[in-house]
């Protein structure tokens, strides 16, 4: 199994869940379809949040369906029967796979990266732009497998996905299933994206979303690194169970500088980007004055100022998020 380095839902449990968790993972490891494990007195609805823990923990599990398992419990025993996608041999071999892909991503110059932010992007942009989102029923596409192998996947393969990337650059990071509704894909559904911790503050980060967003890959950064108060206003989760995330400095737009408050900033970063000759780009408006009507007249009236010779240009904004994408034409 190709492991995982945190283990946040671990670290959540009481001392007996841990043994638990740590047999199961163990056995589960060593392609054991149907552990028995010692589990004392614990509750059955105790033993159906340690097998969901496992799952969200550990991605590299990704030969098991944990959405079809049964278990039984008796004499301070428990067995666990769990459906294996594939057999023992293809397992080896897709790992063995999965593992060429990871060295691929994960060079020996991204590990030299003195920073976690810019290992962090490396793997988001990665997947952003490397994988499509598909949702056709194929098992795959909920796994490590479908995002790494097959470059198709839904939320739950993205996320995992990241974390596994994540694990192996030694940033801390956390799979959430939660829900979430953009008006498009996972409307009112359940939804899966990550929390990862830079140094000792957390943020969000909905690499689906960036990846089903992107334009040109100008506007793939919206997702990177929110707050709790910044991501509230489309997803929801279980907010007691998981770490805060307070920090805006962790944002993209706030490390790499393309976060903007006056007018002023604002029509020298366009400049910029038109004397750079990028066809599209994106920015963030911060300030009390950010609703679309406003910045999308404002942005008219800079484009107008500047008269880009021989462009059209559209406007694109995310109103959620205060992110606007100009495309010129």
């Amino acid at each position: 199994m190709i492991k995982s380095r945190s283990k946040y839902y671990y670290s959540r449990l009481g001392d007996s869940q841990k043994e638990v968790y740590k047999s199961l993972l163990l056995q589960w490891e060593k392609l054991e379809e149907n552990p028995i494990v010692k589990v004392g007195n614990l509750k059955s609805e105790e033993i159906t949040k340690i097998i969901k823990f496992i799952n969200l923990d550990n991605p590299g599990l990704f030969y098991l369906d944990f959405s079809q398992f049964s278990y039984s419990l008796g004499n301070g025993l428990l067995r666990i029967d769990m459906k294996f996608v594939f057999p023992r041999k293809a397992i080896l071999q897709i790992e063995e796979k999965l593992n060429k892909v990871i060295q691929k991503v994960i060079t020996k110059e991204v590990l030299a990266l003195k920073d976690q932010f810019s290992k962090e992007l490396v793997i988001h942009d990665y997947l952003a732009k490397k994988v499509k989102y598909v949702s056709d029923g194929s098992f795959s596409q909920y796994t490590i497998v479908g995002a790494l192998l097959k470059n198709k996947a839904v939320c739950d393969g993205y996320a995992k996905a990241f974390k596994l990337l994540c694990d192996k650059v030694e940033i801390p990071c956390i799979l959430i299933h939660g829900e979430a509704d953009n008006g498009a894909i996972d409307s009112g559904n359940g939804h899966a994206w990550n929390i990862v911790k830079l140094g000792k503050k957390h943020a969000h980060v909905d690499v689906t979303w960036d990846s089903t967003g992107s334009i040109n890959d100008a506007s793939i950064y919206s997702h990177l690194n929110l707050t709790d108060s910044q991501i509230k206003k489309d997803h929801t989760w279980n907010d007691k169970l998981l770490p805060k995330c307070e920090a805006d400095e962790l944002n993209y737009y706030s490390q790499i500088g393309e976060s903007v408050v006056s007018a002023k900033q604002y029509k020298e970063f366009i400049k910029s980007q038109i004397d750079q000759h990028k066809k599209v780009f994106s920015v963030r408006v911060v300030g009390k004055e950010k609703n679309q009507e406003t910045v999308m007249n404002v942005t008219r009236k800079i484009l107008g100022q500047l008269r880009p010779f021989g462009y059209s240009y559209s406007l694109t904004y995310n109103k959620k998020r205060g992110i606007i994408t100009i495309e010129m034409k």
